[in-house]
């Protein structure tokens, strides 16, 4: 197989993204707000962005730790405990969750517009309060585990890291967002807790709001709930490149028929002679050989069909050339 690169297709045109009337602003610690009013139900759709998943994880990498990360904020943050940032939002008649990905993590609230404080309260102290209490780390991690084994279960799952560990030779791409066992059984609670210190920085965060709210109103909360937070220096995450994909093999020549058929005759390598200038002139049958001139030029027979020739025994000739017509056999009568 050729190493060499596959030449470089052209610059693909930016994208352009439709224009959404989102109201954009940001607070001094350099969090940004994003901010969509649609006041046609009580609802309020909030979310949290960091930007930080699977490929920023550094010398961690393969571990899973942002997922992990993900799983311990809610096991406390702020003054609340385990299951008590969840049942905050409940009773304020809002659903709360979150996820994992290559290059982010985001933690979501739908609730009533009236719960839009209790909502920004819970998602600042998740991502800027969170404890890590040793007490609730290896329960966590126990629940990672099945998590992981249950991935193993699932032939989507499967098929998809399989195709990402097949694609990508050296980007962090190629490790499940999830991590590899050994390597997320080597991570203790001081390793997670400072990825989380040093990823969930302000100015590497978003919030996106849309729903029933006015920016005015919705800036004033986040400076609120979000504004004690203080930047800070992140060390960078070196993230290899991806070489160019090798050039795929070059096709071999196509073999000859001789060559697959070992200990065949000389005849049956040799071509069909081409047919007379009279019989592709029309539609009859091709005139016979020079060894049959006498019959050839004798009258035709005058009934409608002519005489069935006597089949003689195949030779190697005769394979070779399907139709040619026999040897002393009376010609075929002609198109009138």
């Amino acid at each position: 197989m050729s190493d060499s690169p596959l030449p470089h297709a052209p610059a693909a045109p930016a994208l352009a993204f439709p224009p959404t009337g989102a109201a954009f602003s940001s607070l001094p610690n350099g969090l940004e707000l994003f901010v969509k009013e649609d006041h046609h139900a009580p609802l309020i759709s909030v979310q949290a962005w960091v930007r930080t998943g699977s490929i920023h994880e550094g010398a961690l990498r393969g571990s899973g730790v942002s997922h992990l990360v993900e799983h311990m904020v809610f096991q406390g943050a702020g003054d609340r405990g385990p299951g008590e940032l969840a049942k905050a939002v409940q009773d304020s008649g809002g659903y709360l969750n979150a996820y994992t990905s290559f290059d982010r993590t985001v933690y979501w609230i739908d609730t009533l517009s009236e719960g839009l404080d209790t909502a920004l309260h819970v998602l600042a102290d998740l991502t800027t309060r969170a404890t890590f209490p040793h007490a609730e780390f290896a329960k966590e991690k126990d629940v990672i585990r099945r998590e992981i084994d249950m991935g193993k279960d699932d032939p989507g799952r499967t098929l998809s890291q399989l195709m990402f560990h097949t694609v990508y030779r050296e980007h962090p791409f190629r490790e499940p967002v999830i991590g590899h066992l050994d390597r997320f059984n080597a991570v203790d609670r001081d390793a997670a807790f400072q990825y989380y210190r040093e990823r969930y920085q302000p100015n590497n965060m978003f919030v996106v709001i849309v729903g029933d709210t006015t920016p005015a109103a919705a800036q004033d909360l986040v400076q609120k709930h979000f504004g004690h937070a203080l930047p800070s220096f992140a060390p960078p995450v070196s993230v290899p490149p991806e070489p160019p994909p090798a050039a795929p093999p070059s096709p071999s020549p196509p073999k000859s028929p001789a060559s697959n058929s070992p200990g065949a005759s000389p005849a049956s390598s040799t071509p069909t002679s081409p047919p007379s200038k009279s019989s592709a002139s029309s539609s009859a049958p091709a005139a016979p050989p020079a060894s049959s001139a006498k019959s050839a030029n004798a009258k035709p027979s005058s009934t409608a069909s002519p005489p069935v020739p006597t089949p003689l025994p195949k030779t190697a000739s005769s394979t070779s050339a399907p139709n040619a017509i026999p040897q002393n056999a009376p010609p075929p009568k002609p198109l009138s």
